[in-house]
């Protein structure tokens, strides 16, 4: 979900770098549509409003996690491309994973360890069971660990080992994707919504890798569109139209197959348009939006406790009798933001940096140029096209109008 990296991602085209801040734009914005669903659901507890904020309207930014998961297979697949073709690169990729997944996510992992030990009357039982930390801690599929929104990271490291194989045996790696896509798809649409092996690693989410991969093959094969707008606007329409139902006639949570679907086509079609309108520099991508991507995984991992935490003490102080519901989820969620964008900067970025350089040491893994690193700044994904798609690109885009 969280992938990325620190900078932004870029791409070769035609001789020179452009970045894709359009990609790093929408990774903030499905982060911030996951805080706003949480702190929504924050105050349907009766210690606080006991009612939705704003008619429940925030109920559906849950579907944030569906773009996350989007851009996740896009961006694997575009930056590794070339490796998987030659069956190189598993070594810089397991670097690059490591460090940016793990490391960012241990410290919070350890401050609620810290936290669930001290005050025992917090929390589950379980949170305070070595072996449930252990889970945690690796990310372990199929376990409720310490942070809540850590489900989702194990969708991604499920992924991800299925990326490592193919790295090292394409063809292997190809076939494990494919029953795993299968075996998925048959879950996600017979198996209860509600049990923990479709929930937690197994279900709809998984296919919506697959969308983002789809969505790179697309990209490459047709690498401009003379109707850029039109397809972004496509996309925006229908991912809030599937919103808006979700909100006002059928609710679609907890998660469906057939909401997970619908919402992953829209995020497509919003990466696909969002791409396509930044090659044809017919999108103006704000500064402050690219920055909110770079943060999206600190904004991920630290919002929920950081809301519930915020939560009781306004109530402590009588915050919520002295407000109405809309004002505090915003200053809710403008909180976390903040807190996230802190955590990236002092943090994250020196934690990845760090531990690229140790990792790649101790498991030999080369410092060429990659996807993902290399000798550039750490988080730096570029994604690369082959001479004659950049050709493609080049006219394509001279010729959009």
């Amino acid at each position: 979900m969280h992938e990325g990296g620190v900078g932004t991602v870029a791409e070769s085209t035609a001789g020179h770098h452009a970045r894709l801040e359009s990609v790093q734009a929408l990774r903030g914005i499905a982060a911030i549509l996951v805080v706003l669903f949480h702190a929504h659901q924050f105050q349907l507890d009766a210690r606080y409003f006991g009612r939705p904020p704003m008619g429940g309207f925030w109920a559906w930014g849950l579907h944030g996690i569906d773009l996350f998961f989007v851009i996740s297979g896009f961006v694997m697949a575009h930056v590794h491309f070339e490796d998987f073709r030659r069956g190189t690169g598993w070594k810089r990729f397991l670097v690059s994973r490591v460090s940016r997944i793990y490391m960012p996510y241990w410290p919070i992992l350890a401050m609620l360890a810290v936290i669930y030990f001290a005050m025992p009357w917090l929390g589950r039982e379980s949170m305070r069971d070595p072996i449930t930390i252990l889970r945690s801690a690796l990310l372990w599929p199929g376990t409720n660990g310490l942070l809540s929104v850590a489900w989702t990271l194990q969708h991604e490291m499920v992924f991800y080992f299925v990326v490592m194989i193919a790295l090292m045996r394409p063809a292997v790696g190809a076939l494990l994707f494919v029953l795993w896509q299968l075996y998925a798809a048959l879950a996600g649409a017979t198996t209860s919504i509600g049990s923990e092996t479709a929930k937690l690693w197994l279900g709809p989410y998984e296919i919506e890798f697959a969308f983002g991969i789809a969505c790179m093959l697309m990209l490459r094969r047709f690498p401009a569109s003379s109707y850029p707008r039109a397809i972004l606007a496509a996309g925006v329409a229908s991912f809030s139209a599937i919103a808006l139902y979700t909100t006002y006639v059928r609710d679609f949570t907890p998660v469906t197959f057939t909401s997970t679907i619908s919402y992953g086509l829209a995020a497509s079609a919003i990466l696909v348009g969002a791409v396509y309108c930044e090659r044809a520099r017919c999108l103006r991508i704000p500064r402050l939006a690219v920055i909110l991507g770079g943060a999206s995984y600190s904004i991920y991992l630290i919002h929920y406790p950081l809301i519930s935490v915020l939560s009781k003490l306004l109530h402590s102080f009588g915050m919520f009798e002295a407000s109405s519901a809309a004002p505090v989820l915003l200053e809710l969620s403008l909180s976390c933001v903040a807190v996230g964008c802190l955590y990236h900067t002092l943090v994250e970025r020196r934690l990845i940096a760090v531990s690229r350089v140790v990792l790649g040491r101790a498991i030999g893994a080369d410092r060429r140029p990659s996807g993902y690193g290399g000798d550039r700044p750490a988080g730096t994904a570029v994604l690369t096209l082959d001479e004659a798609g950049a050709r493609k690109l080049a006219g394509g885009v001279r010729g959009t109008p």
